[in-house]
């Protein structure tokens, strides 16, 4: 019961800003004829009531529909309004996101560059060391290589002087 009377005053009580104006105007001109009603100037209780029944008209045959249209680009907006937050919401997740990792790069990078710093005189200082032992070992190699050489010549003559002996003992 009670709602289908909200619902009746909902469609009585108009929606827009004019209509309401429009609305109040009314009970001004109401209160208006029942004065004039008791005065006995029938002219103004004409005249207000004329003025009251155009107002009438105006509200409830042609309501204003500017309001709803507003209402509804308002809505709209509100929508718009909302994804925008929700994607300026996911860029800033993605940006956290992004600061953590570049962060953690900036972190490596870093951690890199400290251990290089500290191996760097490491190196520098040992690199003429390892200079040295190249360099004998080079030396060495190549000593090693002509006696090797020498060395192969010899087993080779050895080896065929062998050959041809037990070549001649198996003919015999």
């Amino acid at each position: 019961m009670q709602l289908g009377l909200q619902n009746m005053l909902v469609k009585l009580y108009p929606s827009s800003k004019r209509d309401r104006r429009i609305f109040w105007s009314n009970l001004f001109f109401i209160i208006n004829i029942v004065y004039y009603l008791f005065v006995a100037s029938y002219f103004f209780v004409v005249f207000f009531s004329i003025i009251l029944t155009i107002n009438f008209i105006l509200i409830y045959l042609f309501p204003d529909e500017i309001i709803k249209r507003d209402s509804n680009e308002y809505d709209s907006v509100i929508t718009q309004i909302k994804n925008i937050e929700e994607q300026l919401s996911n860029f800033n997740k993605f940006l956290v996101k992004e600061r953590k990792r570049v962060q953690d790069t900036e972190y490596t990078i870093k951690k890199l560059e400290n251990e290089k710093n500290e191996l760097e005189p490491i190196v520098l200082s040992h690199r003429e060391t390892v200079q040295a032992i190249l360099n004998a070992q080079a030396k060495y190699t190549s000593a090693y290589l002509w006696k090797e050489r020498i060395f192969g010549f010899l087993i080779g003559i050895l080896a065929s002087f062998l050959a041809t002996i037990l070549y001649d003992y198996i003919k015999l």
